[in-house]
């Protein structure tokens, strides 16, 4: 009974985690601090739920152990699946305002920045853009592309390749 009480909770939080499930506000977050604490769980809980399964099978301590770490690996795809979610969602949405560039640095040789834009009286910035090509100054008038679900979920149309 024990094991399929484990089964279901990590199968169900999988299923509870699929990206068009989860609120703007993890997804979005700016501090990152809600984001990368959502994802430290994650990383931690499912592989100890699963340790926990497996230990209900004949299996070494070893083994289990692998495959409970091992299973971390599973974020990656599941961040890689987020990113097209969002590029399909900016693609449907394809609404535009206009936005201006107000901070900017440089890190590792890439020149990143911020815009500020404003979605029906409200104002927002955009996650931090790499400008490749070294184009944009602060000050600069740019496109924004928003989410209208959620205009967090913006991009910088001058930086798009």
């Amino acid at each position: 009974m024990r094991k399929w009480i484990l089964i279901i909770i990590y199968l169900g939080t999988w299923l509870l985690i699929v990206p068009e499930n989860l609120p703007g506000l993890i997804l979005y977050d700016k501090s990152r601090f809600i984001l990368l604490g959502f994802f430290g769980i994650l990383a931690i809980g499912l592989p100890f739920i699963l340790y926990h399964i497996l230990a209900e099978f004949e299996m070494s301590k070893n083994a289990r152990k692998g495959i409970a770490y091992g299973s971390i690996f599973l974020l990656v795809p599941y961040g890689l699946w987020t990113g097209k979610i969002d590029d399909k969602r900016l693609n449907e949405s394809n609404k535009q305002t206009k936005g201006i560039i107000y901070d900017k640095w440089t890190t590792k040789r890439k020149p990143l920045l911020k815009a500020k834009f404003k979605v029906d009286n409200k104002e927002y910035t955009t996650f931090s853009k790499t400008d490749y090509d070294d184009v944009l100054s602060i000050g600069d008038t740019v496109t924004i592309i928003y989410w209208t679900e959620n205009p967090e979920l913006s991009t910088i149309k001058e930086l798009e390749k």
